[in-house]
């Protein structure tokens, strides 16, 4: 079978539903990438010599071997679909990019697809190292067919978007990979693609913009952009995707919901390693028996705090009744601070505005890691701090203090307002108002005691011994 690699219209509007490999059936939209029986291979060569000699040869004897990077993979992506690829290296997720993007062209299948691709494959693939940021943004617009005039109208979201600030006019070259990727992703997505293809870039940088990068892939696909996204993080396929590819050795060994594809994934990892811990034990008995940025500022309100929010946060909820004006991170003394250690008391204040009549009013929070899963969270209504009608005009402040139980890295925060709306039941909130990734801290984790999981829970430990019976 020829691979033939085409952008055209004939994946017009087709709807339907789809049942995935787990069963699992869903109304889809328009098809923009299909891709069918796959493959790329490589020829291996012993050394380079034999290659030379192989070109020279008028018989035309074969002296490589052929290597199946990717092979019989088929993939369908629709308007709104956001399909996650999983697989360990070298199992062929990088190839699978390429040919769909159509920097190579398939040895077996055809690849179609419909509408505008933007691909993040390579943080500095489309940009020229000395020129600025700015420059680049414009690069990027004629390499994606639009006018300079038409990118200039884009250029200040993009800007704002990246937050490097005053380096936008700063050769690239002068960037750091986290501000390369800020920049990169900003270009990509401000102009909304048919299909966004994103491999593992998204990693590069703090927690704070990797969330931002999460909502306006969310907020993409929610208005009809496919997502093809590539990582080696199952919670983020499992919040970012709603299905999900698996890949071994250039095979598919599951398509179906995201949930099931992380967990075959981290099926096939733990049979893996438990295969190549008992072949290093079988080698070492052998060895043994044969020994041998940011945001323009406006003049605050008189009840929210300077510089509120920040730019990295995004807000939801009416927030007609109460606002939030301000979210603090303190420690013990009650000192504003962003590093903890494991078990060292944190309290988070949320400032709320009142703003009108709100009843059984109250709190909530949550801690996420960069990959945007929640790890705690509490509501002030389950310890009984609830204020029954705060009137308008007031600032209320819930605290919340609890010890740091995270291993070492970096957390982001989200608070929100509600009310609940059966006084009886705590569960029962509605959300007013809520920031995500509104503050944040860095867990120093424990320095004598290496921290496996995500918590630190205290344990007791035992040991004894003693002799065997006799009979």
């Amino acid at each position: 079978m020829t691979g033939k690699n085409t952008q055209e219209s004939g994946l017009a509007a087709t709807a339907g539903t789809h049942a995935g490999a787990d069963g699992a059936g869903e109304q889809r939209g328009q098809v923009l990438v299909r891709a069918q029986r796959l493959g790329k291979k490589y020829r291996i060569y012993k050394s380079p010599y034999l290659r030379l000699i192989e070109w020279t040869l008028l018989g035309g004897k074969n002296l490589h071997r052929d290597f199946w990077a990717l092979r019989d993979v088929d993939v369908e992506l629709r308007s709104g679909d956001r399909l996650g690829v999983l697989g360990m290296n070298g199992a062929g997720k990088s190839t699978l990019l390429a040919l769909l993007t159509g920097i190579l062209s398939p040895d077996e299948g055809s690849v179609e697809t419909a509408g505008n691709v933007a691909s993040l494959l390579d943080l500095a693939a489309g940009f020229h190292r000395d020129f600025t940021g700015r420059e680049n943004v414009f690069l990027a617009g004629q390499l994606r067919g639009l006018t300079r005039r038409r990118m200039n109208d884009y250029l200040e979201g993009i800007i704002a978007f990246a937050e490097i600030g005053e380096f936008i006019d700063q050769p690239v070259r002068t960037y750091s990979s986290g501000m390369l990727m800020r920049l990169a992703f900003s270009v990509a997505t401000m102009v909304r693609p048919d299909v966004l293809i994103v491999d593992e870039v998204i990693s590069v940088g703090d927690a704070f913009f990797q969330h931002k990068c999460r909502q306006r892939m969310k907020e993409l696909t929610a208005g009809g952009t496919a997502l093809l996204l590539v990582s080696h993080s199952t919670d983020q396929i499992r919040t970012m995707c709603n299905r999900g590819l698996v890949l071994d050795r250039g095979r598919a060994i599951f398509l179906g919901s995201s949930e099931r594809a992380a967990d075959v994934y981290l099926k096939h990892i733990r049979e893996r390693e438990a295969a190549a811990a008992k072949s290093a034990a079988a080698a070492a008995l052998s060895a043994v028996a044969a020994p041998g940025e940011g945001q323009e500022q406006t003049a605050a309100e008189p009840h929210r705090a300077a510089g509120f929010p920040p730019a990295h946060a995004f807000g939801y909820g009416p927030a007609d009744a109460a606002e939030i004006v301000n979210v603090e991170v303190t420690d013990a003394s009650g000192a504003k601070a962003d590093s903890f250690g494991i078990n060292e008391d944190i309290t988070l204040r949320i400032c709320a505005y009142v703003k009108g009549l709100v009843e059984n009013f109250g709190a909530a929070f949550l801690i996420r890691d960069k990959t945007g899963v929640d790890l705690l969270g509490v509501t002030s209504h389950h310890y009984g701090c609830t204020v029954q009608q705060p009137p308008a005009g007031e600032v209320v402040i819930f605290s919340f203090t609890f010890p740091n139980p995270l291993r070492e890295g970096h957390y982001s925060i989200s608070a929100a307002l509600n009310r609940l709306a059966d006084p009886a039941n705590p569960r029962s909130g509605l959300i007013i108002h809520q920031f995500d990734n509104v503050a944040g801290y860095r867990s120093r984790g424990l320095p004598d005691l290496d921290v496996y999981c995500r918590v630190y829970v205290p344990v007791q430990v035992s040991v004894e011994a003693s002799k065997p019976a006799r009979g």
